[in-house]
């Protein structure tokens, strides 16, 4: 028998088929009675409550053929919006959804992230107007944005940290400015543990607890989720994998934010190499991994260095991890897992007792965005009272 405060014991219990309804309505006040396990007193005060609210609704009659037909309840998806936002080199990238992940609007600057303080502030301003304007969406109706950052927030030195190619966030917390400008809960962290989120949520890692997650563009990040929840580390920066070293003699006397495995085979770095390649025929790294098995293949030194340090990467994360999964986002990422999968198979095999399954992103650049949904909208599922108390919901 449960014991404790009857108002405590009132609010768990309207949490409990606020999830119940969100995850499986629409259903019946007697489905939540036996699925959940409460009397019918119980059901019938704290659905009376959460109808007056508006958190949930009543949607139609069941056809279950005989008897008395039941009235269906189903959690009101409508009752607010979450928008979750994407910062990256080479856009800005913003995805309005309900709160059922329904995505209802997005967008993506037309032009590259500006590299000062001033430039990208207006550019995310100017964005999320731009968002609310296109889904119709009043400021007031959104409970949350959820911001990925290619680095970390260090909430001991109150600033974002990791992000080498991204100088603007060394000098600003992005969450406190989007908090103090428009008065909404605003959730900053790394882009990389977002599109892990990402997939985990709806794409190649839907059926799995241990994943491996890489991200692998201009820079290189990681994330993982192991046991079914993300894994952050002491200061969250574990998966920070452009900064292990791929051998002794390259070994530093001083630390740099951009790590030693990240400058040897970070996106800029290997697009610097294909420019001192004379007349090497390809626009960009894409087409140079794209061509890498065709008869005369221009760059096949600097496509198998690539290839034989992520194999490196790939052998010590498996090695530390067991994972089930390995999933290869990011442009560079997605390309090596589509055309070298024996390869890093092979690879894997002759190193480690058991192989992953290794796979592209199936999102793809929805990853990050859907991912800083879904960690908004688990924020917000976790405590009803936000939903309950939003002005929007009682217009």
């Amino acid at each position: 028998m449960k014991t404790g405060k009857p108002e405590l014991l009132g609010e768990m219990n309207k949490l409990l088929i606020l999830d119940y309804l969100r995850k499986n309505g629409p259903k019946s006040r007697a489905d939540i009675k036996r699925e959940l396990g409460f009397s019918f007193p119980t059901v019938s005060t704290n659905v009376r409550d959460l109808i007056d609210a508006r958190m949930i609704l009543e949607t139609g009659i069941s056809d279950n053929g005989i008897g008395r037909k039941a009235v269906l309840l189903e959690f009101n998806s409508n009752l607010g919006y979450v928008l979750g936002v994407d910062i990256g080199r080479a856009s800005i990238r913003m995805m309005l959804c309900d709160l059922s992940g329904e995505i209802l609007y997005t967008t993506t600057s037309k032009q590259e992230t500006k590299q000062t303080k001033q430039g990208v502030l207006e550019q995310i301003d100017a964005e999320f107007e731009s968002v609310l304007r296109g889904a119709g969406i009043q400021r007031k109706s959104l409970l949350c944005i959820s911001i990925g950052i290619p680095g970390i927030v260090d909430e001991k030195e109150g600033k974002h940290r990791l992000a080498p190619f991204m100088i603007p966030f060394e000098e600003m917390r992005l969450d406190l400015y989007m908090r103090e400008k428009y008065g909404i809960q605003t959730i900053c962290s790394n882009s990389v543990d977002f599109g892990a989120i990402g997939e985990k949520w709806k794409g190649a890692g839907r059926d799995y607890k241990n994943i491996v997650y890489i991200n692998y563009g201009i820079g290189i990040g990681c994330a993982l989720i192991l046991n079914g929840e993300l894994f952050s580390g002491t200061n969250g920066a574990a998966g920070e994998v452009g900064f292990m070293l791929p051998g002794v003699d390259l070994r530093r006397e001083t630390f740099e934010e951009e790590g030693v495995l990240e400058k040897r085979i970070g996106g800029r770095e290997i697009q610097q190499r294909m420019k001192q390649q004379p007349g090497l025929p390809y626009a960009d790294i894409k087409e140079l991994l794209s061509h890498a098995d065709t008869e005369h293949f221009s760059g096949a030194g600097l496509v198998e260095d690539i290839k034989q340090q992520v194999g490196l990467l790939l052998v010590n994360l498996v090695s530390v991890i067991n994972p089930e999964i390995i999933i290869m986002g990011g442009g560079i990422g997605r390309q090596l897992a589509i055309q070298f999968p024996d390869y890093f198979n092979r690879f894997l095999a002759a190193h480690v007792p058991y192989v992953p399954l290794l796979v592209p992103s199936a999102l793809d650049e929805k990853a990050n965005l859907l991912g800083a949904v879904a960690f908004a909208l688990r924020n917000l599922h976790r405590d009803y009272r936000s939903l309950k108390n939003n002005p929007a919901a009682h217009d």
